[in-house]
């Protein structure tokens, strides 16, 4: 159950008189780890498809040696007779799925992919006699290895732990157990809400398929986000202002305040504590430590904006803003918003000015000051209740 993999039992029974001998193919087609770039950057894609064999596993290593620290693996729960891990060797230079030349032919290729698309295909004699049954377990895995442990020798992966979850499948009863303790975890977390309704059609979709995808779409948005907030705290560390923005257009000021609010959500689902430092960078960065040296928060600080694009203020013959509202900060996007020419930096940091006409710098607005409120309660409040 906490295992990334996908687990399938294959049950083969012999229902005639007589014996059996079988030929057992399995397939999948093994992605590039993006599924836009698969389909679009042939160039590149057609190239690097890279595998492994080993035992009765096929490793698919594309990119793990350059760049990256996962892989995916495919294995069967029995000996192979043949292999194939080239999908024009597995389905024939001219065919379809509908008609793999391998599985007409009866005879694996034990091909292994030098770029191109690279599949995993087991091939398993077995023999069945009458009333006979088998089953074989197939685990497609996905395992992550820290940068220090990616190889055991030169250009051999480190193993163990696809070795590790393998194992905890390698025989039927554990498997059983295993998909039994899935069963009884998905009715307690998809059971909370149920109807009884006289159209079976209707109880299906609202008993099983609708929290089914509530609960899909809840770990891939959650996959999703922490990936971002890793991603901002690394440009963070990066940051000689320590700041995760890295591109300064309109409003710039409120991706800073979005950024830090995303790090919180992430701070609550996971506890880890490298948000919080990061959130109070872009905090730093909004109250004054940015290559502008302004406290971008009105009435606040020794340095602050005292011509927001805001008619009332402009308007109402008081020198000093409105206090407490979040200016939209430097923008490199809009550099010619006023009727007169008003000098601002070409460094994108300092590409700011105070100056009311300036709606692309100063402009103010209430989804921006929502955000920063947010992230200010929240700090607050405190980082222990933060991961509550």
């Amino acid at each position: 159950m906490d295992d990334t993999c996908e687990v399938q039992k294959v049950r083969l029974l012999n229902k005639s008189k007589k014996p059996k001998k079988i030929k057992l193919f399995s397939f999948v087609e093994l992605c590039l780890w993006n599924a836009l770039d698969d389909m679009t950057n042939f160039r590149r894609n057609l190239s690097t498809g890279e595998v492994e064999v080993e035992g009765s596993v096929i490793y698919h290593k594309t990119e793990y040696r350059e760049r990256r620290n996962h892989y995916a693996f495919y294995s069967a729960g029995a000996p192979l007779s043949g292999f194939d891990t080239d999908r024009d060797f597995f389905l024939g230079l001219y065919n379809g799925f509908d008609k793999p030349d391998t599985v007409f032919a009866a005879r694996p290729n034990n091909s292994i992919a030098h770029g191109w698309s690279p599949v995993a295909s087991h091939c398993i004699d077995t023999e069945l006699g009458p009333g006979e049954e088998r089953q074989i377990v197939f685990v497609l895995g996905y395992i992550e290895n820290p940068d220090d442990e990616k190889f055991i020798t030169p250009g051999i992966i480190n193993k163990k732990r696809a070795e590790a979850m393998i194992a905890r499948y390698d025989t039927v009863e554990k498997t059983d157990l295993s998909l039994k303790a899935l069963e009884k975890h998905l009715d307690n977390l998809l059971s909370a809400i149920s109807v009884d309704h006289e159209d079976p059609r209707l109880k299906r979709m609202v008993n099983i398929w609708n929290p089914y995808q509530c609960m899909v779409t809840y770990n891939m948005s959650r996959n999703v986000l922490v990936s971002f907030t890793d991603n901002l705290v690394s440009l963070y560390l990066s940051s000689p202002y320590r700041v995760s923005l890295d591109f300064f257009k309109w409003g710039s000021n409120s991706d800073v305040a979005n950024q830090a609010l995303l790090k919180i959500v992430a701070h609550k689902l996971n506890g880890d504590q490298k948000y919080i430092l990061s959130i109070q960078g872009d905090i730093d960065y909004i109250l004054g430590r940015n290559a502008t040296g302004y406290c971008f928060v009105t009435g606040f600080g020794s340095k602050s904006p005292m011509n927001i694009h805001h008619r009332p203020s402009g308007a109402d013959g008081v020198a000093e803003p409105v206090p407490g509202f979040l200016a939209g900060g430097p923008n490199t996007v809009v550099m010619n918003d006023c009727d007169t020419i008003v000098r601002r930096s070409a460094y994108p940091a300092k590409s700011y000015t105070d100056t009311e006409c300036s709606y692309s710098t100063n402009e103010i607005c209430i989804n921006w000051n929502a955000p920063l409120i947010f992230v200010l309660g929240a700090l607050d409040a405190g980082v222990e209740r933060l991961s509550r």
